[in-house]
């Protein structure tokens, strides 16, 4: 079984017969020993899935309006959670300073080995850079320092990268 868009697929580490890529109209689940697929959400908005290591739940690239946000969803396509977003006072900050408000993409996530952080892709500072936080989203903070990654410049462009990986 196929999509006619199959794009970013992701192994289940819990059943490695399945796996889970982007097709035309949502997250699809494809069972590669019997040759079935069925969808795992309706929402063509979801990009760049990425299984947790126990395969219990997928992190997910969500097109929120103009820019990117990670949510976070059940393996079985249940329980979405958003766990970036820009703040109300960062927008507010803008707009005092007479800027025009921007509001940060988050990205391309990819889990720990240990299941309990995501690294993931943030132009919150202006600059692509490789951000971590916890699994529930909280303690968001850069990886590396702005020195460590002088010279290499990041680009995310919303077309199903895989970015960064995280090895054991």
């Amino acid at each position: 079984p196929r999509d006619d868009h199959s794009f970013s697929p992701t192994w289940d580490p819990a059943n490695p017969w399945q796996l889970v890529y982007v097709g035309a109209q949502g997250l699809v689940r494809l069972e590669t020993q019997a040759g079935t697929a069925w969808p795992l959400t309706t929402d063509f908005l979801d990009h760049s899935p990425s299984f947790s290591p126990d395969g219990q739940r997928l992190a997910v690239t969500y097109l929120q309006h103009d820019h990117w946000e990670v949510h976070v969803l059940n393996a079985d396509g249940s329980g979405r959670v958003r766990l970036t977003e820009t703040p109300l006072s960062s927008i507010a900050w803008q707009i005092y300073l007479g800027q025009e408000p921007q509001v940060w993409n988050n990205a391309s996530a990819t889990w720990s080995p240990d299941g309990g952080q995501l690294a993931f892709l943030s132009d919150r500072d202006g600059q692509w850079r490789i951000w971590v936080m916890n699994a529930d989203g909280s303690q968001q903070r850069p990886l590396f320092s702005p020195e460590t990654l002088a010279g290499i410049e990041l680009e995310y462009h919303g077309m199903d990268e895989r970015m960064i990986s995280w090895g054991p």
